[in-house]
């Protein structure tokens, strides 16, 4: 029988795909407004670096989820927090969008909702 944490790990590796979706639609979207004119190279450039470096951030982010095995986590608060201190060392040290952070931060906080309410 898996434990809340392994459900809770299941949940938030299919949140975090959809962010990664998100973010390269984004990209995609820009991608056309450029192609329609509506923006310069300059802008589509700018943007497009950013959304490359934020999926660069949630790459490295989730080869971290990816390594969690069963039990490394009494629960899913303690599993929330170690990741998130994590994320947000790693954002400081590496330099990586910070934007990142609070999209990660708003899926943790959605996953706890959906399982405590």
């Amino acid at each position: 029988m898996p434990t809340n944490t392994d459900h809770f790990l299941r949940l938030l590796k299919v949140e975090l795909q959809d962010l990664v979706e998100d973010i390269q639609d984004l990209d995609e979207h820009l991608q056309h407004r450029l192609e329609d004119e509506e923006i310069s190279e300059y802008v589509f450039k700018e943007n497009d670096a950013f959304f490359r470096r934020e999926l660069d951030s949630l790459t490295k982010f989730r080869n971290l989820v990816d390594g969690i095995k069963h039990g490394d986590y009494k629960d899913t608060g303690a599993m929330t927090s170690d990741l998130l201190g994590k994320l947000e060392r790693s954002t400081a040290e590496s330099g990586d969008p910070e934007a990142v952070l609070g999209l990660v931060s708003r899926k943790f906080r959605k996953l706890e909702d959906y399982l405590h309410n």
